[in-house]
């Protein structure tokens, strides 16, 4: 479905009505049709059917990576791409690939503050209460403290994991003089909450 040739993509779609009838209708949807409701409304459509719609996860990641190369989405995510977000998570949170890709959306070499911001809040969601993956999760949380798109929510995560984040006290310490109130007082209670378990 993902291949270039019209042709390709609609035998494939021809297939998967056979095999898969429910992914059938909103994936066609989103191969086939351009307009940008009808999108939305298809990705709705994948997210809510749950793991079930597990096979249109690589169709999904490919066309979240399409929707965040887009120049006009710097200003902030499309609607496209937050429901890409949304039915990802819905679908399996926990799928190696996906975790991967994210990782990369909120490390370093990504420079889209939108896109870090929600690969974190999914990565954070992940991470849960286990231990060794929020340790996974730590540095790109670090990242996530030097952007201001991503800073008030790190802090906040920084500070619910506690004793993990040690290592975070003197960068909060130092957003404690930040000129927003709203970061100050996010960085004094972290720095708190890390330093007084």
């Amino acid at each position: 479905m993902m291949d270039g040739s019209q042709k390709v993509a609609t035998a494939a779609l021809d297939s998967l009505e056979k095999v898969r009838p429910d992914l059938y209708k909103p994936l066609s949807t989103l191969v086939l049709d351009a307009t940008p409701a009808k999108q939305l409304a298809a990705i709705k459509e994948i997210g809510l059917m749950g793991e079930k719609a597990y096979p249109a996860m690589s169709l999904l990641l490919a066309r979240l990576r399409g929707e965040l190369a887009k120049p006009a989405y710097r200003r902030g995510l499309s609607e496209l791409a937050l429901a890409y977000f949304a039915a990802i998570r819905q679908i399996k949170p926990d799928d190696a690939e996906t975790i991967k890709l994210f990782k990369v959306m909120a490390g370093v070499s990504d420079r889209d503050s939108y896109a870090r911001l929600e690969s974190l809040i999914f990565l954070e969601d992940w991470a849960g209460e286990d231990e060794s993956k929020r340790k996974e999760v730590l540095p790109l949380l670090n990242v996530g403290l030097d952007d201001g798109i991503c800073q008030l929510n790190c802090i906040q995560t920084a500070g619910g994991y506690g004793v993990l984040a040690k290592d975070f006290v003197p960068k909060l310490k130092k957003l404690k003089l930040s000129s927003l109130e709203q970061i100050r007082d996010a960085a004094g209670a972290a720095a708190d909450k890390i330093e007084n378990p």
